[in-house]
């Protein structure tokens, strides 16, 4: 009887968990949208579109409307092949359709007439301006959080190489720097108070309610990456007026591991402008930080 319900117990959790993968929020996901027309430009409706995750083999199959039109809203953001077949066409393939964070990635097809076991591969361009909705932001993609210079590996010192985004200053941060001493904690987006931004973990609201800040600083190998929203983001994300989303890395099929040494000194420092004028030897400085990640997909 207990193993019974030791059993239960363990079945009940893991179902919860993956519904919680399963369900999370669009803002931590992506969208590819298209439209699927023939060779003279007439719509195509009815044709299976399947959408497959590379990296996960997470599989999406939505079916063009009467318009031609499909949609497949929610997905885990990633690298995606699109595989569309219709009855007297020969089957579309687009390869390397980079899906980011709160994106929406148009991807039309053109079907030629021929058989079914025909194959057309393509590979998809990169999206140059998004146009599929209003919104202004800019992506922090992973290769740039892992390797650019992070002092002490806070991500969110990155957010200042976006456009329209600067570093805190007191006057306008106070909530944040007087309080917790941490001026690396704040940004202010397109003008507005470094204290009112909203900080997004895959999907899930992590500011601070005494300092408004980010609660949570995940390490830079956990990280996938992250949007910075600036205006014109829908009702979705509530209040804020930048929104910082960040999303967690899912991991793939294949196990992945990292260890790693950062570390400054005092032989790889410059000296203080005021030592030298004053000719003192540099202040002592050790500082290493070490640590581990691993990466793989357990539910899905």
């Amino acid at each position: 009887m207990k193993a019974n319900k030791l059993q239960i117990t363990v079945l009940a959790v893991l179902s919860l968990m993956g519904a919680a993968r399963l369900f999370h929020g669009q803002i931590a996901s992506g969208t590819i949208v298209g439209t699927a027309y023939d060779q003279s430009g007439a719509i195509v409706g009815g044709a299976e579109i399947i959408l497959t995750n590379t990296q996960t083999q997470l599989r999406r199959s939505v079916v063009t409307d009467t318009a031609g039109n499909f949609a497949a809203p929610q997905l885990p953001v990633g690298v995606y092949k699109l595989s569309a077949s219709a009855a007297s066409f020969k089957r579309q393939e687009v390869e390397n359709i980079t899906l980011l964070v709160n994106q929406t990635v148009r991807v039309d097809l053109r079907f030629q007439v021929g058989e079914v076991t025909e194959e057309i591969v393509v590979q998809a361009s990169p999206v140059a301006v998004e146009g599929e909705t209003s919104s202004v932001g800019q992506v922090i993609e992973q290769e740039r959080i892992v390797d650019l210079p992070l002092n002490g590996r806070n991500f969110m010192q990155l957010a200042n190489i976006s456009s329209g985004v600067v570093p805190a200053y007191n006057a306008r941060s106070a909530t944040i720097t007087n309080q917790s001493g941490r001026e690396d904690l704040a940004v202010h987006v397109s003008g507005g108070r470094g204290d009112t931004n909203s900080y997004l973990l895959d999907g899930v609201e992590m500011r601070s309610s005494w300092f408004n800040s980010p609660s949570i600083l995940i390490s830079v190998d956990a990280a996938q990456e992250f949007k910075i929203q600036k205006n014109l983001f829908s009702g979705d994300y509530g209040q804020g007026s930048g929104i910082v989303s960040m999303v967690t890395r899912s991991g793939g099929n294949d196990f992945h591991g990292s260890v790693y040494e950062f570390f400054r000194n005092d032989k790889l420092d410059a000296a203080n402008f005021f030592d030298n004028f004053n000719n003192r030897p540099k202040s002592p400085l050790r500082y290493n930080q070490f640590g581990a990640s691993t990466s793989t997909v357990l539910l899905r």
